[in-house]
């Protein structure tokens, strides 16, 4: 096995055995530099990240460890947040999570956008301001951080359910539509068949997400 494929089991879950290999951090993080847009890509995927929960829902592994885990994933993803890129006025995304099972996610989304030269705003774990005024929270936010209202805002929300799109889509869409064109709204997760959710683009795939926001970007121009 070659050194990058040795980096991505740790990250995401051993899929060769039924317990998590806790590398030291000395040990992960030239690699995870080395490969950071592969580990990127690996880390966002919904699927790929839900087994972490499975063997702790499985009994496999314990809450010390998931945390551990969990807490490791995240100091490696903040990496990329200190690597020095230039970033384009006109292009700004806020990542918001609308649970705890989505954090890293997010995380991992908002170092992608990053490293492609987007101004982030990751919000984290918002899952307390659900069924509080969240829309007029977000509406003073968006005024601080896109003052002068030039390119795109998008805004991404990552959810393991419905309910967490629902709410965020339901606040947010309001305050879109007095922006027009230039804000945009996609969300990320799987949702029940059936199920309608307005927003600009939805899909399982974070990567969908990403070349869709490049795509909307250069049209802007």
């Amino acid at each position: 096995m070659t050194e990058k494929k040795a980096v991505l089991p740790f990250l995401i879950y051993q899929k060769d055995k039924p317990h998590i290999e806790l590398k030291a951090q000395e040990q992960i993080f030239p690699i995870i530099l080395q490969n950071s847009r592969e580990v990127l890509i690996h880390l966002e995927r919904p699927k790929d990240n839900v087994p972490i929960k499975n063997l702790y829902d499985d009994g496999k592994i314990g809450t010390s460890e998931q945390n551990l885990l969990r807490t490791t994933i995240s100091k490696s993803l903040q990496i990329f947040n200190q690597l020095q890129v230039i970033s384009e006025p006109k292009k700004n995304v806020v990542v918001i999570a609308a649970d705890s099972q989505s954090l890293l996610l997010s995380e991992a989304a908002s170092s992608t956008y990053h490293s492609d030269g987007w101004n982030v705003f990751h919000l984290g774990d918002m899952s307390s301001v659900i069924n509080v005024l969240f829309d007029l929270d977000f509406q003073k936010l968006i005024g601080k951080v896109w003052k002068q209202k030039s390119g795109i805002l998008i805004v991404v929300v990552f959810s393991q359910t419905d309910e967490g799109l629902n709410f965020f889509a339901d606040s947010i869409n309001p305050i879109k539509e007095k922006y027009g064109k230039h804000f945009r709204l996609a969300l990320c997760g799987n949702i029940s068949k059936n199920t309608k959710i307005d927003s600009d683009l939805f899909s399982e795939k974070f990567e969908d997400i990403l070349q869709w926001s490049h795509t909307v970007s250069e049209n802007m121009k």
